[in-house]
C-alpha cells in the first residue's frame, strides 16, 4: 500500500469529486425548513456540473435545502457560456475577487458532504519512463459525520427568465498529513459558526473569510481508495472502500 511520506507531488488546486449525502442523512443532521426541498440520493462520484445539495439561510432563520449546478455562474455573467474553473474559489482572496466578491458578502451557503476524493503521485514512480497513475485518496470525519463544505451561491438569469442556482466550494492550504497528499483542501464549517457563516446580515467579508480559515475542521481520516473513482460514470460504495491488501489500484 502505498504510505503518506511517499506521496510527494501535488496539483495546485483542489480535485473535483466528493461523496454528496442522501436526503435523509441531511435532514438527520441539518434541521430544515418545511417548505418543499428537493430529493437527494447519495452519491459517491459527484462532479463538476451535477446537481448538488446545498444549505441556505432563509428569511425566517431557518434552513433552506436546495439543489445548485456545481460550478459558479455571477448574476452579473453575460457570455453564453459559463466561466471556466469556478467550482473552487480561495478563500484566502475570494472576498475581494469581482467574481466572488458579492456572493461572499451575502450569499454563502454550505455543502453537506460524506467525503472527498483527491488525487497524488509518488514521486519517482514510473511505468516505460512516463509517470504512473496518480493515487487517489478519499477523505472523511473521524467519527463519520457529515462534513459542513463552505460554498458561494448565485442564480444566473436565463434567456427564458429562469433562473439557475449555482455553487463553488471554498478551498484552503490543506493542513497535517492532508499536505502530504494534496495542497489543498475544501473549508469545512464547523457546526459552531455555521450560523454566522450562513446569516446573510454579516456582511464584514474579510472578517468572515479569515475566522471560517481559522476554524476550519482539519482532523478527518484519509486512506487510498481504488481507480475507480477516476471515471465519472462509476458509483457505488466500493469506490469509497480501502485500497486492497494487494495494494493493486485498479482492483
Amino acid at each position: 500500500m502505498q504510505t503518506q511520506s511517499a506521496v510527494l507531488m501535488q496539483n495546485p488546486d483542489m480535485c473535483g469529486r466528493y461523496v454528496s449525502p442522501e436526503q435523509a442523512e441531511i435532514e438527520r443532521a441539518w434541521a430544515i425548513g418545511r417548505r418543499n426541498h428537493p430529493s437527494f440520493q447519495r452519491r459517491y462520484n459527484t462532479t463538476p456540473d451535477a446537481l448538488v445539495p446545498i444549505l441556505r439561510a432563509e428569511d425566517d432563520d431557518t434552513l433552506a435545502l436546495d439543489a445548485a449546478r456545481w460550478g459558479f455562474v455571477p448574476h452579473w455573467w453575460k457570455d453564453g457560456q459559463a466561466p471556466r474553473n469556478t467550482i473552487n474559489a480561495r478563500v484566502e482572496t475570494a472576498a475581494d475577487k469581482p467574481m466572488w466578491r458579492t456572493a461572499f458578502q451575502r450569499a454563502r451557503c454550505v455543502l453537506p458532504a460524506v467525503g472527498w476524493y483527491e488525487w497524488a503521485q509518488r514521486s519517482g514512480a514510473s511505468t516505460g519512463g512516463k509517470p504512473s497513475p496518480k493515487q487517489p485518496w478519499f477523505f472523511a470525519a473521524s467519527d463519520g459525520a457529515l462534513l459542513a463544505f463552505a460554498g458561494l451561491w448565485s442564480l444566473r438569469p436565463g434567456p427564458d427568465g429562469e433562473c439557475t442556482l449555482t455553487v463553488a466550494i471554498l478551498t484552503r492550504p490543506a493542513d497535517g498529513p492532508m499536505a502530504e497528499v494534496h495542497a489543498r483542501m475544501p473549508v469545512l464549517v464547523p457546526a459552531t459558526l455555521q450560523a454566522q457563516w450562513l446569516d446573510p446580515g454579516m456582511r464584514d467579508a474579510r472578517r468572515l473569510a479569515s475566522t471560517v480559515a481559522e476554524q476550519s475542521v482539519t482532523t478527518v481520516t484519509q486512506r487510498p481508495v481504488r481507480r475507480l473513482v477516476n471515471h465519472p460514470q462509476n458509483e457505488g460504495p466500493e469506490l469509497i472502500e480501502p485500497l486492497p491488501e494487494s495494494g493493486d489500484p485498479a482492483a
